[in-house]
């Protein structure tokens, strides 16, 4: 039984990754700050990791906590999730991204080097791309992030690149997410929903829950079939289930390797809500926005 140290524990895909890890038999120490998460996130997350995950708040980004955490909790291997993630929110404080998504994957990189653990899964995104890349060639397909926090993902894996090449100890996965949508059977997204979310099933969601103001579709006329962006939708227990598969392969495979994680299949904005409408039994109210700055038409693996 290894000990995976999960940053970003408390989050959406960390969460439902704990309860997919200590399924299949590890050790889970979950580290996060809450500031993107909630108490109620880390109860389920324990509550399924049945009695095999602990969790411990501390921010990535305070390197001596790192340290110590890390020093004292032994991992095996470290799952690093903990980020900011939110594109459009990342064009008004680009220094802030860089601080915590890259100094911060820096801080639990040298934390990790210090205690001697050089197995790590890193959590990077599509964000890296401009256009949907080669599902079969990732290496080739041209990474041109159009947004800071999609250039802080690739600064860090750049930056895990190099360190991979300079120090052979080190064995490391880059999955690069899609849309993470979903939730386990056993969780309940009111409770365990982030503070704040931008992604369009969490509004589709909320937007069920009250009178609140009609969800706002970002640009319909983009150069895609039916005019509003494209996404590959990925369930989030799939993306775990991904997450424990590559764990259970680091011991095999030395140096850094990419993928996507992701269904090959692209769900546009308008098929999502006609989708949503038909199970929920109701019509969403709708109004046209403009598109976001920075966001490409289609993103599909």
């Amino acid at each position: 039984m290894s000990v995976v140290l999960i940053t970003g524990g408390a989050g959406y895909i960390g969460s439902h990754a704990t309860s997919v890890l200590t399924a299949a038999g590890h050790q889970c120490v979950l580290v996060d700050d809450l500031s993107n998460s909630c108490v109620d996130r880390v109860r389920w997350a324990l509550s399924e990791a049945k009695g095999n995950a602990r969790f411990i708040e501390a921010d990535i980004t305070d390197i001596a906590s790192m340290h110590e955490i890390i020093r004292s909790t032994s991992p095996d291997a470290v799952v690093h999730l903990a980020a900011l993630k939110n594109s459009r929110a990342s064009l008004d404080a680009p220094a802030e991204y860089d601080r915590v998504n890259t100094q911060g994957t820096a801080a639990v990189v040298s934390a990790m080097d210090h205690a001697n653990c050089h197995k790590l899964v890193f959590a990077s995104s599509a964000a890296v791309y401009a256009k949907s890349p080669n599902a079969l060639e990732v290496t080739r397909s041209p990474t041109v992030p159009t947004t800071p926090y999609g250039r802080t993902k690739l600064e860090s894996e750049n930056n895990l690149g190099q360190l991979v090449s300079a120090d052979h100890r080190w064995n490391i996965a880059v999955l690069r997410f899609f849309n993470a949508a979903g939730a386990h059977p056993t969780s309940r997204p009111t409770s365990h929903e982030p503070p704040v979310s931008h992604d369009l099933l969490s509004t589709l969601c909320k937007s069920t829950e009250s009178s609140g103001p009609p969800v706002e579709i970002m640009g319909t006329h983009h150069p895609t079939d039916g005019g509003t962006a494209i996404r590959d939708y990925v369930h989030v227990m799939d993306a775990a289930g991904a997450i424990s598969k590559v764990v259970a392969q680091l011991d095999l495979a030395s140096g850094c390797h990419i993928w996507n994680i992701g269904t090959g299949k692209g769900t546009s904005v308008f098929q999502l809500i006609a989708l949503f409408n038909s199970i929920a039994g109701r019509t969403v109210d709708t109004v046209q926005g403009r598109p976001r700055s920075g966001d490409p038409p289609q993103l599909c693996r």
